[in-house]
């Protein structure tokens, strides 16, 4: 036990139910509530965040190697708000600052790593994060190893997953277009014709039934249409930015995609092979 490393990523939403009567359990750590310990470990840090947390918060605690370094920590970060995320009905997961521990004879503060900008202190109330009970939490981990997992095959996959994280968590409209697409643009890896196959590409990854793609398709061709317009400087009306039902269901696609390409990153594909893999859904779906 002596010189342990545990890793603390609090979780910034004040009400978050997660499996009822236990912990969370994610590969070698728990999401669980935080202890009275712990609590006054992160108060004395006088973080922006530390005197707002209190024992209705959950963090995500998990043993660390002694060789860790921040974007293993961030990896760990964003592969836990992916999973949660994409069982949600309604808000998101709001990631708060992670804060490494020392254990020994005395528990001392090692290292810590920031919240997210986009979180308020009133989006920390408001934001209510809450599983269906129908969720199956083996089902939770799975998800997240595959991310690690694809996330150590491609580092390309972080910026898909930190950037559709970060589009759940903003407020404004085109902070959260923007993000969304740069996620989904990621998830194609292409450089010609981008428009039309951002939209095929991620419609066939998110629809089995061909007679259902063809909506999404035009779906996401407005959606890069106004990501394109808001890059160049070209919304002049409201009327060319995504409705907010639009955005939920794009939300909605865009988890079903990135899924899809972790889980053939994890399951032994390449970012090589992946580009493959995208000709060939074009003539035979996924």
């Amino acid at each position: 036990m002596a010189n342990e490393l545990i890793a603390i990523t609090v979780i910034l939403n004040k009400s978050c139910t997660l499996i009822l009567g236990a912990p969370l359990k994610l590969n070698k750590g728990f999401v669980k509530s935080i202890g009275p310990e712990e609590i006054g470990y992160l108060i004395a840090k006088k973080t922006p965040f530390s005197d707002y947390i209190d024992s209705n918060y959950k963090a995500y605690f998990r043993e660390i190697p002694k060789d860790y370094d921040h974007k293993m920590l961030n990896i760990q970060n964003e592969a836990l708000a992916f999973a949660l995320n994409l069982v949600s009905e309604d808000n998101c997961l709001l990631i708060g600052e992670t804060h490494v521990f020392r254990v020994g004879k005395k528990k001392v503060l090692d290292v810590q790593l920031p919240a997210s900008n986009a979180i308020t202190f009133d989006k920390m109330k408001s934001e209510k994060f809450k599983l269906p009970k129908t969720v199956n939490p083996a089902q939770i981990e799975k998800v997240y190893n595959v991310c690690v997992e694809a996330i150590a095959e491609s580092q390309t996959f972080l910026l898909t997953l930190s950037r559709f994280n970060s589009s759940q968590t903003k407020t404004g409209l085109i902070d959260k277009v923007i993000d969304l697409a740069i996620s989904l643009e990621s998830v194609i890896s292409v450089q010609s014709e981008v428009s039309f196959q951002f939209s095929l590409i991620n419609a066939i990854l998110a629809e089995d039934e061909e007679t259902k793609r063809e909506e999404i398709f035009r779906l996401l061709k407005n959606f890069y249409n106004a990501r394109s317009a808001i890059v160049h400087g070209n919304i002049t009306a409201k009327s060319k930015l995504p409705s907010d039902k639009d955005m939920a269901r794009i939300s909605s696609i865009a988890k079903l995609s990135i899924l899809r390409k972790a889980m053939f990153l994890s399951e032994g594909g390449t970012a090589a092979s992946w580009k493959k893999k995208q000709i060939s859904m074009i003539f035979d779906g996924y």
